[in-house]
């Protein structure tokens, strides 16, 4: 899912890093062993031997398993290792209870007790928290920033992208560690080196293929959008590639992984405000820009993927400023939705479209619903920013939010079945910030990104009357999240 403002950086960042390289050793069963971000990758150690073979000569070593010892070396300078700080729960040879309920994932960078500027100034982490009050399950330390986490749920593994901030031509690729979540934390089976995601919620998960994107638009003169296309049905590799034109750039994506098949449908949601000329016009008071949608069937064998701009489809115009809009899957499988705030010198009513997961196909007309209330109303003058959407697999329902103008929760059927729900979780000493559904406990999570707020509220009555309930909070003190992800099941605790 998104961090808050991640849908800023990619609408608005300029990636002009300098060159970053890192090349650390960790201590992995007795061995230290290096790890170089510009590395290829050797195949990924078992849940139960040793560290996986040999990389190429320039090469990375497997990563080590469940239980495993230290890796083979992948050449003279580097060797085996699994991705992660041997100084926290992620060492070798850890494992614990697996958990099979609920559980709030989170990736975070934390200040160290170093001298400021030094290289262990700065610890990065999975944590692990319970839904149902946020207290700390787990936490595993990784060498590298947490760039990106994905689930994929018919083989319960989970794939977390790591690597230096940016996206410097210097060190474009970092480790992706692959494995399961247990009560030691985050248990690596398998690493590889893979080109670096450029945020979170361009990552779009499939039937043993994952599709992101991994440099990025920026602006009319500069780049397409270009997306790596890896298959994890072993060792994860990279197999192709899709380039997006830069007039269709891409904000989100997410994807319905295909039935006892390797691949699935990719759902994309475009805008571009930096193309001004192409992608906006100025009429009445604002710039406006179009916001487009489209979808593209991944099958096994396919490895240069396109996707025709005769599939690119306009769905409406957002005002040119800050407003953002989001899309999002059902876990279950049945329909894709995207939500759009109004324009605000026009209406107080946001858009839902919703697009069957199989086929990519319309489900109907757009619902519309009003945003605001009789005692909160929307402020012509502030942007109107929805951050994330969230779709309930149990029902035909979405959870969002919109927090830079009336910072309120909203509950709405897409279906046009039931009634729309405004929420103020000021009222319940809460606040508005992107959105979790979590299945297990149905709580849903309101957090801000790169700040130390979280917001849980249980989630009772019908969806045509649905009541929220603030949850205690007990999470750690001071965790800031950048990422944060829940686990849907392949078959959602309805």
């Amino acid at each position: 899912m998104l961090c808050l403002k991640d849908t800023f950086a990619v609408r608005r960042f300029r990636f002009g890093l300098g060159s970053l390289v890192c090349s650390l050793a960790v201590a992995c069963g007795g061995k230290s062993l290096g790890l170089s971000e510009q590395s290829g990758a050797g195949a990924g150690g078992s849940v139960t031997s040793s560290a996986g073979s040999s990389g190429e000569s320039a090469g990375l070593g497997g990563g080590g398993g469940v239980a495993a010892q230290a890796g083979s070396s992948g050449s003279a300078e580097q060797g085996g290792d699994s991705g992660l700080s041997s100084t926290e729960g992620g060492a070798a040879g850890a494992s614990g209870t697996p958990l099979s309920g609920g559980v709030i994932v989170v990736g975070t960078t934390e200040a160290g007790t170093a001298p400021a500027g030094t290289p262990a100034d700065t610890r990065y982490f999975i944590v692990l928290l319970d839904p149902l009050d946020g207290h700390e399950l787990a936490r595993t330390q990784t060498m590298f920033e947490v760039r990106g986490i994905a689930y994929e749920a018919a083989r319960d593994k989970w794939f977390v992208f790591t690597g230096t901030p940016g996206l410097s031509s210097d060190a474009p690729s970092g480790p992706l560690l692959v494995g399961s979540l247990s009560s030691d934390g985050f248990d690596v089976e398998q690493t590889a080196m893979v080109p670096k995601p450029s945020n979170q919620n361009t990552i779009a998960v499939l039937d043993q293929r994952i599709l992101y994107r991994s440099s990025t638009h920026a602006g009319v003169a500069v780049n397409d959008d270009v997306l790596t296309l890896l298959d994890t049905s072993g060792p994860p590799k990279v197999i192709g590639s899709l380039t997006i034109p830069y007039r269709y750039a891409l904000l989100r994506s997410v994807a319905r992984p295909a039935d006892n098949a390797a691949g699935g449908r990719v759902f994309f949601l475009h805008d571009n405000a930096d193309d001004a000329a192409d992608n906006c016009v100025t009429s009445g008071e604002e710039a406006a820009c179009s916001v487009y949608e489209s979808s593209l069937l991944v099958s096994a064998p396919d490895t240069s993927l396109t996707l025709p701009t005769t599939s690119i489809t306009t769905l409406t115009q957002i005002d040119r400023d800050a407003s953002v809009p989001a899309l999002d899957i059902q876990p279950s499988g049945g329909a894709a939705v995207i939500v759009t705030p109004p324009r605000r010198g026009v209406d107080t009513h946001a858009s839902i479209y919703a697009f069957d997961a199989a086929s990519g196909a319309s489900l109907g007309a757009a619902v519309s619903f009003p945003l605001g209330t009789s005692t909160k109303l929307v402020d012509p003058a502030s942007p109107l920013t929805i951050p994330s959407v969230a779709v309930d697999p149990c029902e035909n329902r979405i959870f969002t939010s919109e927090i830079d103008n009336t910072q309120l929760l909203y509950t709405v059927p897409f279906d046009g079945s039931g009634s729309v729900t405004a929420f103020d979780p000021s009222s319940q000493n809460g606040s508005a910030g992107a959105v979790l559904y979590e299945p297990f406990t149905k709580t849903l999570l309101s957090y801000i990104a790169n700040s130390a707020s979280f917001s849980l509220f249980q989630i009772t009555g019908t969806p045509a009357a649905p009541q929220f309930s603030a949850r205690p909070w007990q999470g750690p003190t001071g965790l800031v999240p950048s990422i944060v992800l829940v686990k849907n099941p392949l078959v959602p605790p309805c």
